[in-house]
């Protein structure tokens, strides 16, 4: 994802937002018994951190795991 460079203007105060490209990633997998799926992914894996707002925090990466079953459905074939 490429971010494109824009002008943040709040009562806070007023700035030019870099533009940055970052790379997010996610894996899904679906699991026969129990039925459900484990999705693994990431944003901004090569950790480079940028603003969204003027005087705001810099983001980095972010990581995540997680697991969802599927009771309603039944199995999954």
């Amino acid at each position: 994802m490429i971010l494109n460079a824009y002008t943040w203007q709040s009562p806070f105060g007023e700035g030019l937002i870099d533009s940055k490209a970052i790379l997010d990633l996610a894996i899904t997998r679906q699991v026969k018994s129990p039925s459900s799926m484990v999705k693994v992914g990431g944003t901004n894996l090569l950790n480079n951190e940028y603003r969204t707002e003027y005087g705001g925090p810099e983001v980095g990466s972010i990581y995540s795991v997680t697991w969802t079953y599927n009771q309603f459905f039944g199995k999954i074939e």
